[in-house]
């Protein structure tokens, strides 16, 4: 009788904004195939990142991870994971991929986008931005040279990920994101749709400074509605975004939550009145697809099983 395949999954963004979010639809949406029973699955996560996951795929093997993100020793911890019990194949969530990978193993890389080629200007600044946006390209072009398939989430992704990682050219694949999220048909009756709403990584690359100009700029015409911003963020450009809010005089117009849970965030989605996303750089936008008020549940997320290479 022949062993079913082993996959292992990359979840180590459990609990961010967009790629985390991404990772816990994938999960999700493996859970519900039911060929995802067919195969031994294994996941890794950092210390409460599967608390973020609403359904995983049957009898996954959870891993925690120890090693802080992004530092060396999480490269040899994931790699230790690997080389002693070899999957048959390996899907990378992000780009930054473990450097130690057995060779009998098969890669998925997802590259959502290639930001860092095209707008490093929006990268965040501080001490060491040169050396990490020199070593965030060299992931990048790691990933693409040792990935049998590279997956991404819309065709101009497609054409920006060869353009900036010629390794790639031959191995993209586009699968569009999914979400479980969507609010509904709409507000119930009575309910105040009185929100102009912002949901992401509050950092220079959204433009979330640009937004809050914006709403001051155009305050009597905006004057009905209050400008909510939801996500985590950067602390020292949070920092600025709140400072700007006080300098315009819109500490009272203008809202700053942090993260939300999804019940809550469902509920700002129900109330807003428009959906803000005024990034400069974008590889798919998943917040637009959240605040679909006719979004139904798309069940593609497994398709990249089928579409590895003979």
């Amino acid at each position: 009788m022949s062993v079913p395949a082993q996959i292992a999954i990359d979840a180590r963004k459990l609990g961010d904004t967009g790629v985390g979010q991404y990772v816990r639809h994938l999960l999700d949406g493996l859970g519900r195939v039911p060929d995802a029973s067919g195969y031994r699955w294994r996941g890794f996560a950092h210390h409460g990142g599967w608390d973020h996951a609403v359904r995983t795929p049957p009898g996954l093997a959870r891993v925690t991870v120890r090693a802080g993100g992004y530092h060396p020793a999480q490269h040899l911890e994931m790699g230790a994971h690997l080389l002693a019990n070899p999957p048959d194949l390996f899907h990378a969530t992000h780009f930054t991929m473990p450097l130690v990978i057995p060779r009998r193993t098969r890669v998925v890389v997802t590259i959502h986008d290639v930001a860092f080629f095209q707008k490093p200007a929006l990268a965040r600044r501080g001490v060491g931005q040169v050396a990490r946006l020199a070593t965030y390209r060299l992931m990048m072009r790691l990933a693409a040279w040792r990935a049998d398939v590279v997956c991404t989430v819309t065709a101009a992704a497609a054409n920006d990920i060869v353009g900036a990682l010629p390794y790639a050219r031959g191995k993209v694949r586009v699968l569009p994101n999914s979400t479980a999220l969507g609010p509904g048909d709409g507000p119930p009756p009575g309910t105040a749709t009185d929100t102009i709403l912002f949901v992401g990584m509050v950092s220079a690359r959204k433009g979330v400074l640009d937004l809050v100009r914006a709403y001051a700029h155009s305050l009597d015409a905006t004057r009905a509605y209050r400008l909510v911003i939801v996500g985590p963020g950067h602390d020292d450009y949070v920092r600025a975004v709140r400072d700007e809010v006080a300098r315009l005089g819109l500490n009272d117009r203008v809202t700053l939550t942090g993260p939300l849970p999804d019940a809550t965030l469902r509920e700002w989605f129900r109330r807003a009145r428009v959906i803000t996303l005024p990034s400069y750089l974008e590889g798919f936008g998943l917040p637009v697809l959240e605040a679909d008020r006719k979004s139904t549940r798309l069940n593609s997320s497994h398709e990249w099983i089928s579409r590895m290479p003979s």
